[in-house]
């Protein structure tokens, strides 16, 4: 049975030092990638799915669309070829009916795909989570209608500080 590894303040305690790979953050930053237009209505729900899972774990950038896609692609052919073969037997007429080996072709390509991609379990260790993608620039000026509905909670704080203001000047105090 392994030893649990010490951290990093414990290393420094009994003054060794941290065999264990360092963290390294990743140089890129994480984004989601549009999905393209063409794609099958099977490709479609697969493409939500992926998306959704690697968005999730935090390693989705804007770069991986493609890849995304030729395996969404690749899914929905799959899936093709599969209800083929459940239709129409391995058999047609005594000779093999080609589905099966074109749904073997696309289960091998499907999982080299998964595997770049981070899904499979023993690829999922190996990818990196992404960099936090950069805060949006802000596009409106301060007192705009825009930048009010960026920074609301701005907003309502200055009105109840203006509200407090004209309160304060309009109540005279009574004369005794």
């Amino acid at each position: 049975m392994p030893r649990i590894p010490l951290t990093k303040d414990e290393a420094w305690l009994k003054g060794t030092r941290s065999k264990a790979n360092p963290v390294v953050e990743s140089p890129h930053t994480g984004g989601r990638p549009k999905m393209p237009k063409n794609l099958s209505a099977v490709a479609q729900e697969k493409w939500k799915e992926l998306i959704k899972i690697l968005g999730k774990r935090g390693t989705l950038t804007k770069a991986d669309g493609t890849l995304i896609e030729l395996a969404c692609e690749t899914y929905a052919r799959w899936r093709l070829y599969i209800d083929d073969v459940y239709k129409r037997g391995p058999y047609v007429d005594e000779t093999p009916n080609a589905s099966c080996k074109l749904a073997s072709q696309m289960e091998n390509t499907l999982a080299r795909y998964l595997i770049q991609l981070g899904i499979t379990p023993a690829s999922r260790e190996k990818a990196k989570q992404t960099a936090p993608p950069p805060p949006p620039k802000n596009r409106y000026r301060p007192g705009s209608i825009g930048w009010a509905i960026q920074h609301p909670e701005e907003t309502e704080s200055e009105e109840k500080e203006n509200v407090h203001e004209i309160a304060s000047e309009s109540y005279d105090e009574p004369d005794e």
